[in-house]
Protein backbone atom coordinates (compact mmCIF):
# COMPACT_ATOMS: atom_id res chain seq x y z
CA UNK A 1 0.00 0.00 0.00
CA UNK A 2 1.43 3.45 -0.95
CA UNK A 3 2.83 5.54 1.89
CA UNK A 4 1.17 8.83 2.77
CA UNK A 5 3.94 11.36 3.45
CA UNK A 6 1.55 13.14 5.78
CA UNK A 7 2.00 10.16 8.09
CA UNK A 8 5.78 10.68 8.04
CA UNK A 9 6.18 14.46 8.13
CA UNK A 10 4.40 16.93 10.45
CA UNK A 11 2.16 19.46 8.67
CA UNK A 12 4.63 22.32 9.17
CA UNK A 13 7.39 20.27 7.52
CA UNK A 14 5.14 19.53 4.52
CA UNK A 15 4.37 23.25 4.27
CA UNK A 16 8.07 24.11 4.38
CA UNK A 17 8.78 21.51 1.69
CA UNK A 18 6.09 23.08 -0.51
CA UNK A 19 7.64 26.52 0.04
CA UNK A 20 11.10 25.11 -0.61
CA UNK A 21 10.19 23.67 -3.99
CA UNK A 22 8.27 26.84 -4.85
CA UNK A 23 11.45 28.89 -4.31
CA UNK A 24 13.34 26.53 -6.62
CA UNK A 25 10.70 27.05 -9.32
CA UNK A 26 11.00 30.81 -8.94
CA UNK A 27 14.80 30.56 -9.33
CA UNK A 28 14.28 28.73 -12.64
CA UNK A 29 11.68 31.29 -13.75
CA UNK A 30 14.03 34.19 -12.98
CA UNK A 31 16.80 32.53 -14.97
CA UNK A 32 14.53 32.08 -17.97
CA UNK A 33 13.38 35.70 -17.67
CA UNK A 34 16.96 36.99 -17.46
CA UNK A 35 18.07 35.09 -20.57
CA UNK A 36 15.11 36.42 -22.54
CA UNK A 37 15.81 39.97 -21.36
CA UNK A 38 19.44 39.69 -22.43
CA UNK A 39 18.34 38.50 -25.85
CA UNK A 40 16.10 41.58 -26.12
CA UNK A 41 19.00 43.95 -25.32
CA UNK A 42 17.56 44.74 -21.86
CA UNK A 43 20.82 44.19 -20.03
CA UNK A 44 20.02 46.34 -16.99
CA UNK A 45 16.70 44.61 -16.39
CA UNK A 46 18.38 41.22 -16.80
CA UNK A 47 20.96 42.07 -14.14
CA UNK A 48 18.18 43.06 -11.72
CA UNK A 49 16.42 39.73 -12.31
CA UNK A 50 19.67 37.82 -11.81
CA UNK A 51 20.13 39.61 -8.48
CA UNK A 52 16.63 38.48 -7.46
CA UNK A 53 17.58 34.96 -8.49
CA UNK A 54 20.57 34.93 -6.14
CA UNK A 55 18.45 36.25 -3.26
CA UNK A 56 15.84 33.55 -3.85
CA UNK A 57 18.44 30.80 -3.96
CA UNK A 58 19.92 32.04 -0.69
CA UNK A 59 16.45 31.82 0.89
CA UNK A 60 16.09 28.29 -0.41
CA UNK A 61 19.45 27.32 1.04
CA UNK A 62 18.45 28.61 4.46
CA UNK A 63 15.14 26.74 4.27
CA UNK A 64 16.99 23.55 3.29
CA UNK A 65 19.00 23.76 6.50
CA UNK A 66 15.79 24.10 8.52
CA UNK A 67 14.25 21.13 6.73
CA UNK A 68 17.32 18.97 7.25
CA UNK A 69 17.16 19.70 10.97
CA UNK A 70 13.42 18.90 11.11
CA UNK A 71 13.78 15.64 9.19
CA UNK A 72 16.81 14.58 11.22
CA UNK A 73 14.70 14.99 14.36
CA UNK A 74 12.13 12.42 13.17
CA UNK A 75 12.24 8.83 14.35
CA UNK A 76 13.00 7.17 11.04
CA UNK A 77 15.10 4.20 10.02
CA UNK A 78 18.62 5.52 9.33
CA UNK A 79 18.92 4.58 5.65
CA UNK A 80 15.43 5.92 4.86
CA UNK A 81 16.26 9.21 6.59
CA UNK A 82 19.50 9.46 4.59
CA UNK A 83 17.59 8.95 1.34
CA UNK A 84 15.01 11.60 2.29
CA UNK A 85 17.72 14.10 3.21
CA UNK A 86 19.48 13.45 -0.10
CA UNK A 87 16.29 14.09 -2.06
CA UNK A 88 15.61 17.31 -0.13
CA UNK A 89 19.16 18.55 -0.78
CA UNK A 90 18.72 17.84 -4.51
CA UNK A 91 16.30 20.76 -4.82
CA UNK A 92 18.85 23.20 -3.43
CA UNK A 93 21.64 21.58 -5.43
CA UNK A 94 19.76 22.27 -8.68
CA UNK A 95 18.97 25.86 -7.63
CA UNK A 96 22.56 26.45 -6.58
CA UNK A 97 23.79 25.26 -9.96
CA UNK A 98 21.40 27.65 -11.71
CA UNK A 99 22.82 30.43 -9.53
CA UNK A 100 26.34 29.52 -10.66
CA UNK A 101 25.23 29.49 -14.31
CA UNK A 102 23.63 32.89 -13.74
CA UNK A 103 26.97 34.23 -12.48
CA UNK A 104 28.60 33.14 -15.73
CA UNK A 105 25.80 34.74 -17.70
CA UNK A 106 26.43 38.09 -15.97
CA UNK A 107 30.01 38.35 -17.23
CA UNK A 108 29.43 37.29 -20.84
CA UNK A 109 28.57 39.97 -23.44
CA UNK A 110 25.63 37.83 -24.54
CA UNK A 111 24.62 39.95 -27.52
CA UNK A 112 28.08 39.65 -29.05
CA UNK A 113 27.66 35.88 -29.43
CA UNK A 114 26.97 34.91 -33.09
CA UNK A 115 23.22 34.67 -33.65
CA UNK A 116 23.05 30.95 -34.51
CA UNK A 117 25.07 30.03 -31.43
CA UNK A 118 23.06 32.40 -29.26
CA UNK A 119 19.89 30.68 -30.50
CA UNK A 120 21.39 27.34 -29.49
CA UNK A 121 22.17 28.64 -26.00
CA UNK A 122 18.64 30.01 -25.71
CA UNK A 123 17.24 26.63 -26.75
CA UNK A 124 19.40 24.86 -24.19
CA UNK A 125 18.40 27.35 -21.49
CA UNK A 126 14.70 26.80 -22.23
CA UNK A 127 15.14 23.04 -22.06
CA UNK A 128 17.06 23.20 -18.77
CA UNK A 129 14.42 25.41 -17.17
CA UNK A 130 11.73 22.99 -18.38
CA UNK A 131 13.63 20.08 -16.81
CA UNK A 132 13.82 21.95 -13.49
CA UNK A 133 10.13 22.84 -13.62
CA UNK A 134 9.09 19.25 -14.36
CA UNK A 135 11.35 17.86 -11.64
CA UNK A 136 9.76 20.27 -9.17
CA UNK A 137 6.28 19.18 -10.30
CA UNK A 138 7.32 15.58 -9.69
CA UNK A 139 8.59 16.52 -6.23
CA UNK A 140 5.25 18.18 -5.44
CA UNK A 141 3.41 15.09 -6.70
CA UNK A 142 5.43 12.96 -4.29
CA UNK A 143 4.57 15.31 -1.42
CA UNK A 144 0.89 14.78 -2.29
CA UNK A 145 1.40 11.00 -2.58
CA UNK A 146 0.48 11.13 -6.28
CA UNK A 147 3.19 8.63 -7.11
CA UNK A 148 1.97 7.54 -10.54
CA UNK A 149 2.08 11.14 -11.78
CA UNK A 150 5.47 11.66 -10.13
CA UNK A 151 7.00 8.67 -11.93
CA UNK A 152 5.67 9.87 -15.28
CA UNK A 153 7.18 13.30 -14.75
CA UNK A 154 10.51 11.91 -13.58
CA UNK A 155 10.82 9.86 -16.77
CA UNK A 156 10.18 13.05 -18.73
CA UNK A 157 13.06 14.81 -16.94
CA UNK A 158 15.46 12.07 -18.04
CA UNK A 159 14.29 12.40 -21.66
CA UNK A 160 14.84 16.16 -21.53
CA UNK A 161 18.40 15.61 -20.30
CA UNK A 162 19.06 13.43 -23.35
CA UNK A 163 17.87 16.27 -25.60
CA UNK A 164 20.08 18.69 -23.66
CA UNK A 165 23.09 16.48 -24.43
CA UNK A 166 22.37 16.75 -28.15
CA UNK A 167 21.98 20.53 -28.06
CA UNK A 168 25.16 20.95 -26.00
CA UNK A 169 27.14 18.93 -28.58
CA UNK A 170 25.67 20.99 -31.41
CA UNK A 171 26.54 24.22 -29.63
CA UNK A 172 30.12 23.00 -29.13
CA UNK A 173 30.39 22.53 -32.88
CA UNK A 174 29.17 26.09 -33.43
CA UNK A 175 31.72 27.44 -30.94
CA UNK A 176 34.47 25.82 -33.02
CA UNK A 177 32.93 27.04 -36.26
CA UNK A 178 32.71 30.64 -35.07
CA UNK A 179 35.99 30.55 -33.17
CA UNK A 180 37.68 33.27 -35.22
CA UNK A 181 34.76 35.64 -34.63
CA UNK A 182 35.21 35.77 -30.87
CA UNK A 183 37.07 38.91 -29.78
CA UNK A 184 38.86 38.44 -27.45
CA UNK A 185 39.44 34.72 -27.93
CA UNK A 186 38.83 34.17 -24.21
CA UNK A 187 35.15 34.81 -24.92
CA UNK A 188 34.98 31.47 -26.76
CA UNK A 189 36.13 29.78 -23.56
CA UNK A 190 33.50 31.66 -21.56
CA UNK A 191 30.73 30.64 -23.97
CA UNK A 192 31.92 27.02 -23.89
CA UNK A 193 31.82 27.15 -20.09
CA UNK A 194 28.25 28.51 -20.15
CA UNK A 195 27.16 25.85 -22.63
CA UNK A 196 28.65 23.09 -20.47
CA UNK A 197 27.23 24.53 -17.24
CA UNK A 198 23.74 24.54 -18.73
CA UNK A 199 24.05 20.91 -19.79
CA UNK A 200 25.46 20.02 -16.37
CA UNK A 201 22.31 21.47 -14.79
CA UNK A 202 20.20 19.16 -16.95
CA UNK A 203 22.45 16.27 -15.83
CA UNK A 204 21.84 17.14 -12.18
CA UNK A 205 18.08 17.20 -12.81
CA UNK A 206 18.24 13.75 -14.42
CA UNK A 207 20.35 12.29 -11.61
CA UNK A 208 17.98 13.77 -9.03
CA UNK A 209 15.00 12.40 -10.97
CA UNK A 210 16.52 8.92 -10.98
CA UNK A 211 17.18 9.07 -7.23
CA UNK A 212 13.66 10.27 -6.49
CA UNK A 213 12.21 7.54 -8.73
CA UNK A 214 14.17 4.89 -6.81
CA UNK A 215 12.95 6.33 -3.50
CA UNK A 216 9.33 6.28 -4.67
CA UNK A 217 9.48 2.74 -6.04
CA UNK A 218 11.52 1.22 -3.20
CA UNK A 219 10.16 3.08 -0.19
CA UNK A 220 6.81 4.70 -0.90
CA UNK A 221 4.89 2.37 -3.22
Amino acid sequence: MPVNLGDIFPNDTIEKLEEYVSISSKVAERFKQAVNLLNRYQVGDARMVLTELVELENRGEKLRSELEYSISSLRLEASFMSELLSIVSSIDMISDHIKEVAKELRIIPFLEIPQELRAGLLELSELVVKAVEIYNKAFRAVLRSNFEEALRLLDEVVKLEEKADDIEVRNRGLILEYGDRFKPLAMAIMVHSLNKALEDTADICALSATSLKILVMARLL
